[in-house]
């Protein structure tokens, strides 16, 4: 867990990223026990590092997203990555361009 936390503390002083942070966790008085509570990467996580602008896209990269050139089609692209945001353009362009 403190490999975890540490990471992140180490990532944050370079680049805007998840905040973590440590937790007890109890149910109904009982202790369940010690857990790191990463921040999930979503429009809340943008709007608060970038503000409300939505000119940058997020991709959630399937098994055989590698970041690679594969050519100057957006079908070519979107079968290895899932576009989470700005859905309603479905624009690719910022992988290949």
């Amino acid at each position: 867990m403190l490999r975890e936390k540490l990471f992140w503390d180490v990532v944050n002083e370079y680049v805007s990223s998840v905040r973590c942070s440590f937790a007890k966790v109890f149910i109904n008085g009982e202790y369940y026990g010690f857990y790191t509570v990463v921040e999930q990467i979503d429009d809340v996580f943008f709007e608060s590092r970038f503000g409300s602008h939505e000119d940058g896209n997020l991709y959630r990269a399937e098994t055989a997203g590698t970041l690679e050139y594969l050519g100057d089609s957006q079908d070519q692209y979107s079968s290895k990555y899932e576009l989470k945001n700005n859905e309603e353009l479905n624009d690719y362009s910022d992988l290949y361009l």
